[in-house]
């Protein structure tokens, strides 16, 4: 049970780090507010595993990673990253984007 529940939260928190990309916008993102992102969320992720995370994301093609000269990493959002928050394409199952809801009330 523990690890389903595991496994939603990290598909939240990549969710997360989406938009802080996309709030980054051509500046990019460093690992230090990743690692307060997660800090805040009460993700219990070590920095190794939020690290991994970006660098996922990195994998998927949403972003490019930039190691900064203390050897941080530094995530720069890509067209494909601004497509998946603009709900110009499908979210893959790794991530949990919310159901577009713009319809009016």
């Amino acid at each position: 049970m523990s690890s389903a529940l595991d496994d939603i939260r990290k598909r939240e928190l990549r969710w997360t780090f989406c938009l802080a990309l996309r709030n980054g916008r051509d500046i990019g993102v460093s690992e230090k507010v990743f690692r307060a992102i997660a800090r805040d969320m009460k993700s219990g992720l070590s920095d190794n595993e939020v690290r991994e995370m970006v660098q996922y994301l990195a994998s998927a093609g949403y972003c490019t990673l930039e190691t900064l000269i203390d050897e941080s990493v530094l995530a720069v959002r890509t067209n494909k990253l601004t497509d998946l928050v603009e709900y110009n394409c499908e979210a893959p199952p790794s991530i949990a984007r919310p159901a577009k809801n713009w319809g009016l009330v």
